[in-house]
């Protein structure tokens, strides 16, 4: 990654580099929203402008808290399927060791069942 943004940096000069990074943060922070919004609403009532204001200002709580539930859902999740992978690695590592319990008895069997037959 940083070998990515050394060659971005030396392609690039500075001044492009921080007005690409300027504009991008402008886009990100809603700031063409904004702008476009005020345009809009330039000849609106004030009634009407903090109206469409709250619900912008709802539907931006609502996806919040949308945004909010779904981490917490996937955090959730995580955890759960955290939870079954270790488990099964538990029991994985729980038969592993009785194979190896039983493969040492039937090892011992037949060698029981060697010197009995060879003891004849």
């Amino acid at each position: 990654m940083h070998a990515i943004l050394a060659l971005i940096t030396e392609a690039i000069p500075l001044w492009a580099y921080l007005l690409a990074t300027l504009f991008a943060s402008v886009l990100a922070g809603g700031g063409v929203g904004s702008l476009v919004a005020l345009w809009m609403n330039r000849k609106k009532p004030a009634a009407d402008i903090h109206e469409s204001r709250a619900r912008a200002a709802r539907d931006f709580a609502e996806a919040d808290e949308i945004r909010i539930r779904a981490s917490f859902s996937l955090e959730e999740e995580t955890i759960h399927r955290t939870q079954q992978m270790m488990r099964a690695q538990r029991l994985i590592f729980e038969l592993q060791e009785k194979n190896r319990i039983l493969s040492d008895e039937v090892k011992e069997l037949r060698r029981e069942r060697r010197q009995i037959g060879g003891a004849r």
